[in-house]
């Protein structure tokens, strides 16, 4: 499971920009991830780190993008069984 994993990041660095607005991470992700879920991670301190604010907007470098999202990442293998992958 962990090449799936890898696969996704490595597709991930690949495809965004340097730098992910906000606003628009839930088209750079195919809709995976929503601006308001992220600025509720943000609001929590869960978000990505760092963080660039210039006023009221928010982007992400796509190193702390990609960083926190293989952190997140879970690969379920089966109906019934989900499997939390870890680079340990």
């Amino acid at each position: 499971m962990l090449i799936v994993k890898k696969h996704i990041i490595d597709e991930l660095a690949r495809e965004l920009p340097p730098l992910i607005p906000r606003i628009d991470v839930d088209k750079l992700t195919g809709g995976f991830l929503q601006p308001g879920t992220m600025r509720n991670y943000d609001m929590r301190g869960e978000g990505p780190l760092p963080r660039i604010k210039l006023g009221r907007k928010t982007a992400y470098p796509r190193a702390a993008l990609i960083a926190w999202l293989q952190s997140k990442i879970e690969v379920v293998n089966k109906a019934t069984e989900q499997e939390t992958i870890s680079d340990d």
